[in-house]
C-alpha cells in the first residue's frame, strides 16, 4: 500500500461561512421479559458553520437540551420557565477537520443551573423531585456535559483526515498500526473472553458516494452456542449483512455516506442491538444533511 502522506485524503470542501444544516433521529427501545420501558424518539436539527480560526458554530434552533436523553423528563416543564436558552455552541477542529473539543463548555453549565433554579420555583416537589437528579449530572459533571453535546457533532467529523480507500477491508482486531489508528475512532468493544467481530470497509458505492461501514460486536454473556463471525464477516464483505439475520448477539453497525464531489458527509446511519432470550434493547440514528 502506498504512503497514506501520498494519498488522498477524506478533507471536506467546505468554505470559511458557509452553512451545513443536519437533521438528527434517534430512537431507542428496551424490552425486558414482560416488561417494555417507554418508547424515546427525538429529532432535532443543527445548523454548523465553519468560522476563521479553526472553529465552527453550531447552532440548534430548538435549543441545545433537545440533543440530551437525560432531560426528556423536564422536556414538558421547559415552557413554564423564562431564560434565554441556550442554542449555539461552539467548537474547534483541527486542519483535518478533526473535532477536538467544545469551547464555551462553562457558558453551557452555567445554563444548565439556571433551567435547575427556575424549574424549582415553577413546578412541584414531587415533579421536581423526579427530574432533579438528571439535571445535577449534567451541571456537575463537564466531562458528562461535553460528551452528549459534542457527541452528534464528533460523529459528523470522524472521518475527516483518513485516508481515502476505494474497496479496502480492514479487520480491526488485528494489531498492525493501520488497524490501531483506524481503531481509534470506533466505539470500543468490552474485551471479554468470547467471540466477537470487529470490521470496516470503505469503497465508492457509485459515481457520486464514497462509503465507509462498520460492524462490531460479540456473543452475548448468555448465549449457548458461539457465532459464526467468519460468516457474518462474509456477508458483510459482500453487501450482504442485515441485522434482523442474527439472534442471541450484540451488534453495532454503522454506514458513513460522503458525497464524492466535495468529502462532505451526507448521510450517517446507526443501528445497535443486545439481543438476548430475555432482554432486547434497539438503538437507532441518522444524520442527515438536508441543506
Amino acid at each position: 500500500m502506498e504512503d497514506t502522506n501520498e494519498e488522498e485524503r477524506l478533507l471536506p470542501k467546505w468554505p470559511i461561512d458557509t452553512k451545513l444544516v443536519y437533521k438528527i433521529w434517534k430512537k431507542e427501545t428496551f424490552n425486558f421479559k414482560e416488561s417494555h420501558s417507554p418508547l424515546f424518539e427525538r429529532d432535532y436539527t443543527v445548523e454548523l458553520r465553519l468560522l476563521e480560526n479553526n472553529i465552527v458554530e453550531a447552532y440548534y434552533p430548538n435549543s441545545l437540551l433537545s440533543t440530551v436523553k437525560l432531560l426528556n423528563a423536564a422536556n414538558k416543564h421547559f415552557g413554564k420557565i423564562n431564560h434565554a436558552q441556550q442554542n449555539t455552541l461552539y467548537y474547534e477542529i483541527d486542519d483535518n477537520f478533526k473535532f477536538q473539543g467544545i469551547k464555551n463548555l462553562d457558558k453551557l453549565i452555567q445554563n444548565i443551573k439556571t433551567i435547575k433554579q427556575q424549574l424549582k420555583e415553577v413546578i412541584s416537589a414531587a415533579e421536581y423531585e423526579e427530574i432533579v437528579d438528571d439535571i445535577e449530572v449534567l451541571e456537575s459533571t463537564p466531562s458528562y456535559v461535553s460528551k452528549h453535546f459534542g457527541k452528534d457533532i464528533e460523529t459528523i467529523h470522524d472521518f475527516y483526515g483518513s485516508p481515502v480507500y476505494d474497496g479496502y477491508y480492514f479487520d480491526l482486531e488485528k494489531k498492525d498500526n493501520l488497524s490501531k489508528s483506524l481503531k481509534k475512532k470506533l466505539l470500543g468493544l468490552i474485551k471479554l473472553n468470547l467471540g466477537q467481530i470487529d470490521i470496516l470497509q470503505t469503497d465508492f458505492i457509485d459515481e457520486e458516494t464514497y462509503q465507509i461501514e462498520l460492524l462490531k460486536g460479540k456473543d452475548t454473556i448468555s448465549t449457548k452456542s458461539r457465532q459464526n463471525f467468519e460468516q457474518i464477516k462474509e456477508e458483510f464483505v459482500n453487501h450482504q449483512f442485515k441485522m434482523d439475520d442474527h439472534k442471541d448477539i450484540t451488534l453495532h453497525h454503522q454506514k458513513y455516506f460522503y458525497s464524492k464531489q466535495d468529502f462532505i458527509l451526507r448521510t450517517y446511519q446507526y443501528e445497535f442491538k443486545i439481543d438476548t432470550p430475555k432482554m432486547k434493547k434497539i438503538m437507532q440514528r441518522t444524520i442527515e444533511l438536508i441543506d
